[in-house]
């Protein structure tokens, strides 16, 4: 069997909490009726606003019906978002390296809008075209929601993004309609930052509407696919 070895290392700040706290630069926007790749130079706009790395990029792909990559200088690193989708992506970015951007398909005339950020962000995309996974219902802290404006059996949680608002953030609970079921147990001290995580579900309810409840000083973004 062959080997792989890599060739070369290179530095990366992934993981980290910068110095500066958490910053992102202002959006770029990618024109595709003009040019179908452009390279981005960031290293000039973070100095000016006192960024010392990046971590990761926001992209809003949702009105193009065209995958788009973005690579990475120097560490050759690709990631993709596909067509008509929004999400998080961590991204492995040296010092001073230069990001190109491209429209795979070579013959959009929609935008992508990119937002690139200096703290660490959990992975996460979703399907803005298919309401399914990607369609989702904002949970406020000290409150129980509804998933879905009747709810009902069948309906489905994909992921839960939990979003501690101290580091001391309350219990967060998901109810099927018969059980409820804790899903972050929060209490004081429970988390290191403020941070958005994802807890996975991928279930349907068997017994009727599901419902989220949240303490203090914790919210949620609940994604699936819900009656009504």
């Amino acid at each position: 069997m062959a080997t792989l070895t890599p060739s070369y290392h290179t530095s990366i700040f992934n993981a980290q909490v910068p110095p500066e706290g958490p910053k992102a630069l202002a959006p770029i926007r990618a024109d595709w009726s003009v040019q179908s790749s452009y390279d981005i130079h960031l290293y000039e706009r973070m100095a000016a606003q006192d960024i010392t790395l990046l971590q990761g990029v926001f992209f809003d792909n949702s009105e193009n019906d065209a995958e788009v990559s973005i690579l990475v200088g120097v560490i050759n690193q690709v990631v993709k978002f596909p067509a008509n989708s929004m999400g998080y992506l961590p991204l492995l970015v040296p010092k001073n390296a230069t990001l190109t951007v491209t429209d795979l398909s070579g013959v959009s005339d929609a935008t992508t809008a990119l937002i690139f950020y200096n703290i660490p962000m959990p992975a996460v995309v979703w399907d803005v075209a298919d309401p399914g996974s990607g369609a989702y219902v904002a949970c406020p802290a000290s409150a129980t929601t509804l998933l879905g404006a009747a709810g009902g059996v069948g309906d489905y949680v994909d992921r839960l993004v939990i979003v501690p608002l101290t580091t001391s953030p309350d219990q967060v609970t998901l109810n099927d309609g018969a059980t409820d079921i804790v899903v972050f147990q929060g209490g004081a001290a429970s988390v290191s930052n403020l941070v958005p995580f994802i807890v996975p579900w991928h279930a349907e309810s068997v017994n009727g509407a599901w419902g989220v409840t949240t303490g203090a000083n914790v919210t949620v973004l609940a994604f699936g696919e819900f009656s009504g």
